[in-house]
C-alpha cells in the first residue's frame, strides 16, 4: 500500500473515534434514556452482619420524566426466611415531590425527611409492612422536573452515626444472623459511598468515552 494512501486511513479511522469521543461527551451533558446507574448496599447497622458484602442493589434509571428504581436484596448473602424483602427504603432528591407522583407497591407508602437509624436523615422513605415487604422492591416516580439520575444520587444529612449515604434500606425476614444470644433477622444497610470512602458510579457516557480513548491509544501504537 502507498504510504500516502495508508495515511489517508490512518487519519480517517481517527476521525471516525474522535467523533465517536465527542458523541460521549454529549451523551454526558444532555441526560436521556441510558444505561441505568448501580450501587450496593454494603454497610449494614447491625454488628452481626459483616460490613463489605452485598446484601442488595440499587439500580435507577431515567426515561424521559420518569425515574425507575429497583431495591434488590441479595437472598443468597442473607437467606430468605417469611416475607423476606425491603421493608423501607431510603434516598434523597433536590426535586420538590408529592405523593402523587410515585407509583408505589400495594399498601406502601411516602413519607419525607426521615432517619434510617444511624445513616442520617433521608428526604424521601417509601415503606410497607411486614407483609407486603418486596423482593425486589420496583417503584417509579414522575414528574416534569426529572431529567437525570444524578438527581436522585446525594448525601444524608447529618448527624450520622453509622455514616452517610446515598440510599439506605431496611431489609427483613431473613434468618438470624447473630451467633450469639441475640436475635438479628432485620437490619438497615447503606451504601459504602461515603465521603473518604467507595466510588461513584460510572456514568454509561464516561465508560464510553474511556473505551474510546483507550482504542485510539492503541491504534496510534500500533501504527508507530
Amino acid at each position: 500500500m502507498m504510504p500516502a494512501i495508508a495515511s489517508q486511513k490512518r487519519r480517517a479511522v481517527i476521525r471516525i473515534i474522535g467523533v465517536a469521543i465527542v458523541v460521549a461527551l454529549g451523551c454526558g451533558v444532555h441526560p436521556g434514556p441510558a444505561a441505568a446507574d448501580s450501587i450496593n448496599l454494603t454497610v449494614p447497622n447491625e454488628s452481626a452482619l459483616t460490613p463489605g458484602l452485598i446484601y442488595a442493589t440499587v439500580t435507577w434509571n431515567v426515561t424521559g420524566t420518569t425515574v425507575n428504581f429497583t431495591v434488590d436484596p441479595n437472598g443468597a448473602v442473607l437467606g430468605t426466611g417469611r416475607n423476606f424483602g425491603v421493608q423501607a427504603f431510603f434516598f434523597n432528591t433536590n426535586l420538590t415531590l408529592a405523593a402523587s407522583d410515585f407509583t408505589l407497591p400495594s399498601s406502601w407508602g411516602v413519607s419525607s425527611g426521615q432517619n434510617a437509624d444511624g445513616f442520617g436523615k433521608f428526604g424521601i422513605e417509601t415503606s410497607g409492612t411486614g407483609s407486603t415487604r418486596q423482593d425486589p422492591l420496583s417503584f417509579s416516580i414522575t414528574n416534569s422536573s426529572i431529567s437525570s439520575t444524578s438527581q436522585f444520587f446525594l448525601l444524608s444529612s447529618l448527624p450520622a452515626g453509622n455514616g452517610q449515604g446515598h440510599f439506605a434500606a431496611h431489609i427483613a425476614g431473613f434468618p438470624d444472623a447473630d451467633p450469639g444470644s441475640g436475635t438479628v433477622t432485620s437490619s438497615y444497610f447503606r451504601d459504602g459511598n461515603t465521603p473518604g470512602g467507595g466510588t461513584a458510579p460510572i456514568p454509561s457516557s464516561l465508560l464510553l468515552l474511556g473505551t474510546g480513548l483507550g482504542v485510539l491509544a492503541a491504534f496510534r501504537r500500533s501504527n508507530r
